[in-house]
């Protein structure tokens, strides 16, 4: 939300040329901002995440959500982009971590990362399986309501 919001508000201010580097310093320094905030305040994790804190917040995504909206977009639209776009990461974070969790005692490969990857690949799976049922219904749908309202225009209308 942060970097999607400072992008945004000096959108302006930022020529073409160190528009890249500008928006890679902003998010690197968000980023080193949140790594020491866990760090002050939730030690432990901050212990057991060790390097992975800084890849968690996934630096090239937040730079082309950057790229694709926020520089053009006002401050309102590239916040409320932004804390959608943490919410869905989030979430997607949540489902792997708990597909893993399920999968680990049965398939000792779910709790290596590899079994990420084929975790992560279910879920993408899952999700076009569910956006093509999506489509198809709405196809349907439109198909059998473009055929109700057919009307015939032609003849004598007294």
């Amino acid at each position: 939300m942060l970097s999607n919001a400072t992008i945004s508000l000096i959108r302006h201010a930022v020529t073409e040329h160190i528009r890249l580097p500008v928006f890679v310093l902003i998010i690197a320094a968000l980023t080193t901002c949140a790594e020491l905030l866990v760090q002050a305040f939730h030690y432990p994790l901050y212990q057991t995440l060790g390097i992975f804190l800084p890849l968690i917040v996934t630096n090239c995504l937040i730079l082309g959500r950057a790229e694709a909206l926020a520089r053009k977009e006002s401050v309102w639209i590239s916040t409320l982009d932004g804390l959608a776009q943490g919410i869905g990461f989030l979430a997607v974070l949540v489902a792997l971590g708990a597909l893993r969790e399920a999968l680990s005692g049965a398939l000792l490969l779910a709790a290596l990362p590899p079994g990420a990857f084929i975790a992560l690949g279910l879920l993408v799976a899952a999700h076009r399986g569910i956006q093509l049922h999506l489509n198809r219904t709405r196809t349907a749908d439109t198909g059998s309501s473009a055929r109700a309202r057919r009307v015939r225009t032609t003849g004598d209308i007294s």
